[in-house]
């Protein structure tokens, strides 16, 4: 399962309760084409790239979407100042653009580079960084899904501790696939620690996903939803997540991933020259991060 996902795009089919986090992803990726201050994302991504090929079109067009998504030059869009949980999604957008379009590491910092140093100059602080994850973890587009997952994990416990005689297949096998995604990692990484700088930081990841499911969702009510332990994550998904799929609770009816359901959050940005990991945001509230509640 884990091994099988090599672009977003894939998990975004496989899972529209994350429809909030792919609306922000899509707006990110909309082209500049039309875009009012199309004219300064032009004139910076010239800077950047004169020493690539002109037909690069795809690396350029890249940059002139990650110049516009950045905000500086667009100063009265929903790009200008974002929370950090947009910038969160905007480094998705990047690590996903770079597998998929063979973006050069320059061009990244090129442009946030410009935009630190134009937010600076006009006395504002800049919202977004640079956090490469190919640099700095094992397997990253897993890190990554397990990211978006801690990152909903409030919303995922007030979902399932519903009292209700509905399950939400969806949820509940969304549920599985990251438990499967943080047990093969364990098991291929974090059996030996110390043994490299991307391990132990994968391992720190892992311990903070671990922590952060035990708090939020496996310690609280779930009724009818199936929630393994990670303390013994093996057994309890062999027990919890495969028999799952063999045979559901008589008391509980299925609904599909459209019907009645919440969909999960929305919302953060890149990181440049100075890396910073990632941030969590269990310490605020889903209306501030942007769940929808519907």
């Amino acid at each position: 399962m884990s091994n099988n996902i090599i672009d977003l795009a894939e998990w975004k089919q496989k899972h529209p309760l994350l429809s909030n986090v792919w609306s922000t992803y899509n707006e990110f990726d909309k082209s500049v084409e039309g875009d009012e201050n199309e004219n300064k994302y032009e004139a910076v991504c010239d800077l950047i790239m004169n020493q690539l090929d002109k037909n690069e079109d795809k690396k350029k067009n890249f940059c002139l979407k990650l110049v516009r998504n950045l905000g500086f030059y667009a100063p009265h869009s929903e790009f200008f100042n974002p929370k950090d949980v947009r910038c969160m999604i905007l480094q998705y957008w990047i690590y996903n653009s770079v597998k998929n379009q063979q973006i050069p590491e320059y061009i990244i910092t090129g442009c946030f580079n410009d935009y630190k140093s134009q937010m600076s100059g006009s006395g504002n602080k800049p919202k977004c960084d640079y956090y490469p994850y190919e640099g700095n973890y094992k397997e990253p587009i897993n890190i990554i899904i397990l990211d978006i997952f801690q990152n909903n994990m409030e919303i995922v416990k007030d979902i399932v501790a519903t009292v209700s005689d509905n399950i939400n297949i969806g949820l509940q096998n969304y549920i599985c696939e990251c438990v499967k995604i943080y047990k093969d990692m364990d098991k291929k990484y974090c059996r030996n620690k110390g043994e490299d700088e991307k391990s132990d930081l994968t391992c720190s990841m892992l311990d903070r996903v671990k922590y952060i499911y035990k708090w939020y969702l496996f310690d609280h009510p779930h009724n009818n939803y199936k929630i393994p332990s990670l303390d013994d994550v093996e057994k309890e998904y062999r027990n919890k997540c495969l028999l799952h799929k063999l045979k559901l609770p008589l008391s509980a009816p299925i609904v599909n991933d459209g019907d009645a359901s919440p969909t999960l959050a929305q919302d953060r940005d890149g990181k440049s020259a100075e890396f910073s990991s990632p941030k969590t945001f269990m310490d605020e509230k889903p209306e501030e991060i942007g769940y929808d509640l519907v």
